[in-house]
């Protein structure tokens, strides 16, 4: 298997992940799961079970991003730990193709389902009322930008690709970085780690809330963990590529239970003091390597592989960019378009629906020509490659 090799259970992983974060923003106008988010779930009631048991995967939608975080380090550097040169103005020219197209389609998507009215309510929860603000052309064209500003009242994933460009901007210096320590491959992963835990606590910090640059070490250090994983893709395969069924289980249970531990901990765990930091750093370590097991898995388990890979899930993860842009103003619209108080339980399943037929037709008209123009951008005569590579 070519380094370019597109891996088609990673795509699978990438789609399920999409698939619990549309889940996960389907529940939040119910105030029992959105205000969970808040604080504590009350002890001995079913919120409790799902969010601080490794139940709580069926709807961890943080946690979600952070898998398409570690994917995404994994996927852009593993095409230059061979003798592939990075043709750098040809990737940047192609990688900002690939991410402004679909999101500036999604912006205009979005903008469109504005004509259902929205009105501030006691009753909303905090996650439908940031839907309500009205959307400035000017505001909005900064955080379209996916560098500058934080506007995301029209569609609130678009923070988190606010991270995949800026780790794309900075990907030429990972590839310097990561084929320097080629031969450290373990040691890099666990500074990457490590970087991600202590990027937890600052990012905890309120005094510095409200400064985006602050999660950067926590969000980043997590395409880092990706990178350095594509550097011990071999060593992966040949080590857990022969596990057995009973094996397979416990690696897959593992994966999930080390992603979704971070809630319990932080919730449960000290409220302040040395105790707190010490909190947030195990719960960031743990859940980036939560993280990291589960592309792992993907990578190399053969029945994660096979799952993943499957006709349904495969087709999903195709589509997993198109659902996860498409599905956040759908699901607020279709809250405010039936009602708050209507929109309980039946809109879960309404929200999950649409967006999935929606993100289908997104693909065909969006993406899908925006993946073709991409093949035909060529290559750079004399363009600048990066240094070793």
């Amino acid at each position: 298997m070519t380094a370019t090799h597109r891996i088609d259970s990673l795509d699978g992983l990438r789609g399920v992940a999409a698939f619990i974060v549309v889940l996960h923003h389907s529940l939040m106008p119910t105030p029992s799961f959105a205000n969970i988010l808040l604080g504590a779930a009350p002890t001995g009631t079913a919120q409790w079970l799902v969010t601080y048991t490794p139940l709580r995967i069926v709807w961890a939608g943080p946690e979600a991003v952070w898998v398409f975080f570690v994917l995404s380090g994994f996927v852009l550097v593993r095409p230059y730990l061979g003798e592939r040169r990075l043709d750098t103005r040809r990737y940047y020219l192609r990688r900002f193709v690939r991410l402004y197209l679909p999101v500036f389609a999604s912006y205009l998507f979005a903008m469109a389902l504005r004509i259902v009215p929205r009105e501030p309510d006691p009753s909303q929860t905090w996650w439908i009322a940031g839907h309500v603000p009205a959307a400035g052309i000017r505001d909005s064209a900064r955080t379209m930008t996916l560098v500058f500003g934080n506007n995301v009242t029209l569609d609130l994933v678009w923070w988190s690709l606010q991270w995949e460009v800026w780790f794309s901007i900075l990907l030429p210096l990972v590839v310097i970085m990561v084929r320097r320590a080629h031969r450290h491959g373990v040691v890099l992963l666990v500074c990457f780690v490590v970087a991600s835990a202590a990027g937890r606590i600052i990012s905890d910090d309120q005094t510095w809330h409200s400064v985006r640059l602050m999660k950067a070490p926590f969000y980043l250090s997590m395409f880092g963990v990706g990178s350095a994983l594509a550097l011990l893709e071999a060593p992966l395969r040949r080590h857990i590529g022969q596990l057995g069924a009973a094996a397979t289980t416990w690696c897959v249970a593992g994966a999930v239970t080390l992603l979704t531990m971070p809630a319990a901990i932080e919730a449960l765990g000290p409220s302040g003091g040395p105790g707190r930091t010490a909190a947030l750093f195990v719960s960031g370590a743990i859940g980036v390597t939560g993280a990291a097991a589960c592309l792992a898995a993907a990578l190399a388990l053969p029945a994660v592989v096979r799952a993943l890979s499957s006709g349904p899930i495969h087709w999903l993860g195709v589509r997993s960019f198109s659902l996860y842009l498409i599905h956040d103003p759908i699901i607020a619209a279709i809250v405010f378009a039936f009602g708050l108080s209507a929109a309980t339980w039946w809109s879960i399943p309404l929200g999950i629906s649409v967006s999935l037929l929606v993100a289908a037709g997104f693909y065909r008209i969006v993406e899908a020509p925006t993946l073709a123009l991409l093949r035909r951008i060529p290559h750079v005569r004399s363009a600048p490659a990066v240094p070793g590579t």
